[in-house]
């Protein structure tokens, strides 16, 4: 039985406290917080603990400092304290103090209830016949036996023809029969929701003296029936009736040790539902860890969706369930996974988010129990009727990550399941499982889908650099962007230099015809357009789209799905575009069009590259034509200046063969004559020979431009026979200085032959306008490079005139100069050597080196 210690002087408290509804608790008395430390103390072991502590104390210690002292006692620390105040202003100082609660003075009956109810614990009735009822409600659930023998045995203590247990079930919000002894206030069927007989019973007009918990109710023709209410403080639990043929005669201590009874089977049924929901929950988090466990290990999105409907449908007793995700516009539900029974298959994989129960849990973001969703207001034929017109019930939640909502998870069972609040929260914490499963699987697949094109940028950025072939080019540029893409096919379109007209160059996925070639002008068509604008544009509904792209299209004969098209831009200016025309998979999107002018940006510059390197490359070949004109030209102007010289050279021995030819036929007696003349002949025709091969080398060289290893000074002796006459004409006089044993050097023979002879021709007529002169001619070795130095006197030649000589092109009068010492320096430099002119001790010196 609970005690209420009171500690106080005043006596007459104790009668304050005499209120009926706390009749069956003991109170004990002391003056002094001592006195009561003496009566705890002089308590038998094992004596009830106090339940309660009411305090009162005069001036003197004051009421706070009181409590404070009363807190220092180790057994009054965990006993709830009451203080009992004499004025309000009292409160916060005696709640600071240690207090738990108090009560003002004097004390009234209903607040002293209120007050101590809270505190104090209610007895057990002492009751055989509902001790095994008590027990196995300890345990767990009652056995109907147990319950009959129950009420039987308190119908018999009370008189009573009949008595009744009505349970509640809280998840499905109706109310069973549980047991029965004798006949029902109200006709019974088994498994039949009984909510309508008893909110008519309850809901009768009680009579008077009724209490709040028990309800005594007259209801003809079937009697008087006392209704105890089975609750604890917050939920009714069920109903327990003693049913009497007339008005029962029950004293006021009848009525309120039944009350007690109720309340206490109340208390208990909220433990065992407590313990029931307990194991629930524990069951419930088990799984939930579980699934998370097994989720977490998978990486694939498919696989994710599947094991979460494999989890969750035996789970939730369904037959089936499906995971539906929010399309990019959101503004479809697409049907990302399902394990559907085969009576219940729709053919729906795509339909409105806003229709429908789905398309409603998916716009309010809440989960939706309906157990006959045809009568739902909610409910569209359209996207919720079953293929076979059956009945279902639902339970759909969202798919929330971070406040958003990406998807429904339905599941759906048999017709007029009622889905608990237990069932709503296991579902609702399983799709916040797999929406941030479902949310980390697409970012891990967009970072992979992200990796997996920048190591394509970067092979694509590798591979199409690797040539400045432009046609090579272009075929791995449309290979890398098929592979990138995935799209049906890709369009190239370069801007030709010569006219703002655009050419297509390359394709894949279509035949291009060999003649004529497609071209636009920059503005028509798609391409133009683009190329003209400078933007990129994306369709995905050609019909429907005003801007004109069908002009490639019926060109090429391609149906058109959608397509994607963006400008090359090289150095500030568009040099083409690239069209991508029906993606593989879905619709193009902002993304692709982010990658895409990532990869123009390489594509523009391999392309602009290629371009840059083919038109370089017809510009050597164009110089080295140039340049083969140029040094033709210069062998014949050489080979004109060598006439004059070389006709005397040639003159002479064909005089000396005519003459001897004469002479010869003469002599045709005398065979030894003759044959002194034929001989003369044969050594004279050699020479005109050997003249011949020489101004051959000039004008026409071998065909190999190969370099060889060259002796300097055979060459140079070779150009001193060929310009013997010029220098002798001129009026120079030559002085060579050849080094012996001369290393020999890698060259073309006939350019240096050329260069050596040119210079030594220009230097002689230089010589030749100041009225003749000496020139040397020097060869020698220096390390790692062969040096051949030409010099004359300043007097002979003046430096300006010298230095004309080597400028690019000639400033002095036609005539003086001629324009192969140029090419000379020319053929020089790309020997790897060097023509060097300097002043040095009043003599002009040109040298030139060339490497070993």
């Amino acid at each position: 039985m609970p005690l209420i210690l009171l500690i106080s002087p005043d006596y007459n408290l104790s009668e304050s406290l005499a209120v009926p509804e706390l009749k069956m608790i003991s109170l004990a008395q002391v003056s002094t917080i001592d006195e009561a430390q003496v009566y705890l103390a002089s308590c038998p072991q094992g004596a009830p603990p106090v339940d309660v502590i009411l305090l009162q104390s005069e001036s003197d210690p004051p009421l706070a400092a009181a409590c404070r002292r009363l807190r220092q006692y180790p057994w009054a620390k965990s006993i709830p304290l009451i203080a009992l105040l004499h004025q309000p202003e009292e409160r916060l100082a005696v709640l600071e103090a240690g207090a738990d609660d108090y009560l003002l003075l004097p004390l009234l009956p209903a607040e002293v209830k209120t007050r101590l109810s809270i505190y104090l614990r209610s007895p057990l009735p002492i009751f055989a016949g509902l001790s095994p009822v008590i027990d196995q409600l300890k345990r767990g659930t009652v056995s109907r036996a147990v319950w009959e023998q129950g009420l039987k045995q308190l119908a018999e203590q009370y008189q009573a023809e009949s008595a009744w247990v009505f349970l509640l079930d809280q998840a499905e919000s109706k109310t069973t029969l549980a047991a029965g002894h004798n006949r029902s206030p109200f006709p019974i069927q088994e498994g039949k929701s009984l909510n309508r007989e008893i909110k008519a019973l309850i809901q009768c007009e009680p009579l008077p003296g009724g209490d709040p918990h028990w309800l005594e109710v007259e209801q003809a023709p079937t009697g008087y029936h006392f209704i105890l209410l089975l609750k604890s403080h917050h939920h009714l639990f069920g109903l327990l009736v003693l049913s009497y043929p007339g008005r029962p005669l029950l004293s006021q201590f009848d009525k309120d040790t039944l009350a007690a009874v109720s309340q206490n089977l109340g208390t208990m049924l909220e433990m065992q539902q407590i313990q029931q929901d307990t194991q629930v929950y524990a069951t419930h988090n088990a799984f939930m860890l579980l699934l998370a466990r097994t989720i977490s290990q998978q990486l694939d999105l498919d696989a994710i969706l599947s094991l979460t409907l494999e989890q969750v449908i035996p789970l939730l007793n369904a037959v089936s369930g499906e995971i539906w995700l929010l399309g990019p516009d959101e503004a479809w539900l697409e049907l990302a996974s399902s394990l559907t029974a085969p009576s219940t298959r729709r053919q729906l994989s795509r339909r409105p988010s806003p229709k429908g129960l789905l398309g409603w849990v998916a716009q309010q973001g809440q989960t939706l129990p309906v157990a006959w969703p045809a009568r739902d207001p909610r409910f569209d034929p359209a996207v919720d009727l079953r293929e076979d017109g059956s009945d279902y019930s639902l339970l759909a939640a969202p798919l929330r990550h971070r406040d958003q909502t990406i998807g429904v998870l339905a599941v759906y069972g048999q017709s007029n399941l009622t889905y608990t609040p237990q069932d709503v929260v296991l579902l609702e914490s399983i799709a916040g499982l797999a929406a941030s499963a479902l949310a980390n699987a697409r970012l891990l697949g967009r970072i992979r889908e992200y990796s997996e094109q920048s190591q394509g940028l970067y092979e694509m950025s590798r591979q199409i650099a690797a040539g400045l072939d432009l046609e090579s080019t272009l075929q791995r540029i449309l290979h890398w962007v098929d592979r990138l893409f995935g799209i049906e096919a890709a369009l190239l379109w370069l801007i030709k230099e010569s006219d703002e007209v655009l050419r297509l160059t390359g394709a894949s996925g279509v035949d291009l015809p060999d003649e004529p070639l497609i071209e636009l002008p920059l503005g028509q068509g798609l391409a133009g357009w683009v190329a003209q604008s400078g933007e990129a544009v994306i369709i995905n509904d050609p019909v429907r789209d005003p801007r004109p792209h069908w002009t490639t299209a019926e060109l090429l004969r391609l149906p058109l799905r959608n397509l994607m098209a963006a400008p090359m831009m090289y150095h500030g200016q568009t040099i083409g575009v690239l069209c991508l025309v029906n993606k593989d998979e879905g619709l193009f999107t902002e993304a692709d069009l982010t990658l895409l002018s990532t990869a123009l940006e390489m594509i523009a510059s391999a392309v602009g590259n290629a371009r840059l390197h083919t038109q370089t490359v017809a510009l050597m070949e164009e110089r080295e034509r140039l340049s083969q004109q140029l040094l033709q030209n210069e062998r014949l102007a050489t080979i004109g200046r060598l006439t004059g010289a070389l006709s005397h050279e040639i003159n002479n021995p064909m005089q000396a063969i005519q003459g001897a030819l004469v002479l010869a036929l003469e002599e045709l007696d005398s065979p030894a004559d003759l044959a002194a003349y034929l001989q003369l002949c044969l050594q004279e025709s050699k020479r005109v020979v050997q003249l011949l091969e020489r101004l051959s080398q000039i004008y026409r060289p071998r065909p190999s431009e190969a370099p060889e290893w060259l002796d300097l000074n055979a060459l140079l002796g070779e150009v001193i026979q060929l310009a013997h006459n010029e220098l002798k004409r001129q009026k120079v006089t030559l002085q060579t200085h050849l080094a012996p044993h001369l290393p020999q050097v890698r060259g073309v023979p006939h350019q240096l032959h050329l260069v050596f002879l040119s210079l030594l021709l220009n230097l002689s007529d230089a010589i030749g306008v100041a009225g003749g002169g000496k020139l040397q001619l020097r060869s020698e070795a220096l390390p790692e490079m062969v040096c051949i130095e030409f010099s004359t006197d300043l007097a002979v030649l003046p430096i300006a005139n010298w230095l004309a000589v080597f400028k690019a092109e000639p400033t002095l009068k036609e005539g003086e100069l001629s324009f192969g010492l140029s090419l000379s320096r020319d053929i020089i430099a790309a020997h790897r050597g060097l023509i060097e002119l300097m002043e040095q001790d009043q003599r002009a010196v040109c040298t030139i080196k060339l490497p070993l």
